[in-house]
């Protein structure tokens, strides 16, 4: 998967080489920004974590460090967590 998508979805196997075929539900995922200040500067090279847990399919836990202008981005952020 290179999209780093993720979706749930529910079947039943009962018999060997049996076919299942199911609707897959992808979890909406968006885009978390920011910036850092201190005392309303700017603060390069902080350290920024956000974790989303209960997205439904997996733990999301990431690390970012700010520019010069102190901004972060985060993609791929369950919706909602």
């Amino acid at each position: 998967n290179r999209t780093a998508r993720v979706g749930r979805s529910a079947g039943r196997i009962t018999q060997q080489g049996e076919t299942a075929n199911v609707n897959v539900s992808l979890i909406a995922q968006g885009n978390v920004v920011g910036q850092v200040t201190s005392n309303g500067v700017p603060v390069e090279h902080a350290l920024v974590t956000i974790s989303a847990e209960g997205s439904g399919v997996a733990s999301v836990s990431r690390i970012a460090t700010t520019d010069a202008s102190g901004n972060y981005r985060f993609t791929g952020i369950p919706v909602g967590r």
